[in-house]
């Protein structure tokens, strides 16, 4: 009878649960996902357990390597090479960043052209008030259920079956 090597591919984003349980890690790029390094851990998986301080050290090497190493070449190291600083490397493009009000004020635009959109598809006929009511007409039952005091009425009986309803799952 001949024995056959079990070999299984296990992907995880968890570094404590490849440190335990993989003989060889593949640390991937970011997109396009590419191998950028294959640790081998060299220790039987009988002699891996949780709280082992030797495997929270090749976890935090690990981490250190995977916030610190964003170049593409690949290579293979040990646990033992672990410990050497990474080689510096410097961005050839840098990315400008957005400024939040830039991003908040785009959402708004997006959102204002869409009602309006949709304003225009219902009084067009394209859209029928029996899909979607026209944005102005429910802008103004709101403001008549708001004056007439009606609001907090109906807001009650839909927020109490709301709660019920995830109360109960």
């Amino acid at each position: 009878m001949v024995a056959h090597a079990l070999h299984a591919l296990y992907v995880t984003h968890n570094l404590a649960e490849a440190v335990r349980l993989g003989h060889r890690i593949a640390i991937l790029s970011r997109r396009p996902g590419r191998i950028r390094e294959i640790v081998e851990i060299d220790r039987p998986l009988a002699e891996r357990g949780l709280g082992d301080p030797e495997l929270e050290a090749h976890q935090k090497r690990l981490w250190r390597r995977c916030a610190t190493r964003r170049g593409p070449p690949t290579r293979r190291w040990s646990m033992a090479e672990a410990d050497e600083p990474p080689p510096a490397r410097r961005r050839a493009v840098s990315r400008r960043r957005v400024p939040a009000a830039a991003v908040r004020f785009v959402g708004l635009a997006v959102f204002v052209v869409l009602i309006g959109l949709i304003e225009w598809g219902t009084r067009a006929g394209w859209i029928s008030s029996l899909t979607l009511p026209r944005p102005s007409d429910v802008l103004a039952a709101f403001g008549e259920l708001y004056r007439s005091g009606a609001l907090w009425e109906h807001l009650s009986v839909s927020l109490t079956r709301l709660v019920m309803g995830s109360a109960m799952g």
